[in-house]
């Protein structure tokens, strides 16, 4: 309101000006195509993750998949406890959940883009 009564006044305020959100542009991956090395998605499954993750309206290519898959925990192989999962899956950012229901072919799942930390 000062500055519109007087406009040579310097502004003096404790109120900051809004944060300019900088977007990331990630560098394009190489040509060679990604497998993931789980047993449950395919690299369809893998794109189609990757366009949620990035809201976008349209479905990555195979070959243009921006993510790396890597599999942190294997059920059959590492245990199915809470206790694993938090062990080895806490504290790593952008974790994708993959979880297919034993007598059915129904595959569930999340994604977490943060770090918790208790």
């Amino acid at each position: 309101m000062s500055k519109f009564l007087d406009p040579d006044t310097p502004i003096t305020s404790l109120i900051l000006p809004p944060r300019k959100k900088e977007t990331v542009q990630l560098p394009p991956r190489k040509v060679s195509i990604i497998t993931p090395s789980s047993s449950i998605i395919t690299l369809q499954h893998a794109a189609e993750i990757s366009s949620w993750i990035d809201r976008c309206s349209t479905i990555y290519d195979v070959t243009e998949i921006p993510y790396e898959f890597k599999l942190l925990l294997k059920g059959s192989k590492d245990g199915f406890t809470g206790g694993i999962f938090h062990r080895i899956c806490d504290n790593i950012p952008g974790t994708v959940i993959v979880i297919k229901i034993n007598s059915t072919n129904e595959i569930l799942g999340g994604y977490n883009p943060l770090i918790w930390k208790f």
